[in-house]
């Protein structure tokens, strides 16, 4: 499957905004911080827009955490940014959580065929 089927899937265009947040929780806070980020992934991937949404937990450091987020447009990810379960999910910083990477992306997808650098 490539980069942008979940955008044509959806009937959005190629064009995506991509977020990428590294988050290390501090010790004795873990089932905090998953209880609040389970809550606010499941009523942001319901949000119009959200693309995907997901967290990771990194198998290498046990309180660290990655999130991945595709948005159709900037006003979709701006209407959730201001929604009370961000606020919720923001207020565990800096006492539960701390951002060590953060980075974002917009533009056009298009299809890139991994199984093709496999093949050679």
């Amino acid at each position: 499957m490539d980069a942008a089927a979940p955008a044509r899937r959806k009937g959005r265009t190629n064009m995506a905004i991509i977020i990428y947040i590294t988050f290390d929780v501090t010790a004795g806070h873990i089932q905090r911080f998953e209880s609040v980020a389970k809550e606010g992934m499941r009523k942001t991937q319901a949000e119009p827009g959200c693309l995907k949404y997901v967290f990771a937990r990194d198998l290498g450091k046990e309180n660290r955490y990655h999130l991945c987020e595709y948005w159709n447009s900037a006003g979709e990810l701006t209407a959730h940014l201001k929604q009370p379960h961000v606020a919720n999910f923001n207020a565990l910083m800096p006492d539960v959580m701390t951002v060590s990477d953060f980075r974002a992306e917009s533009g056009d997808l298009k299809p890139f065929d991994v199984m093709a650098l496999l093949k050679a």
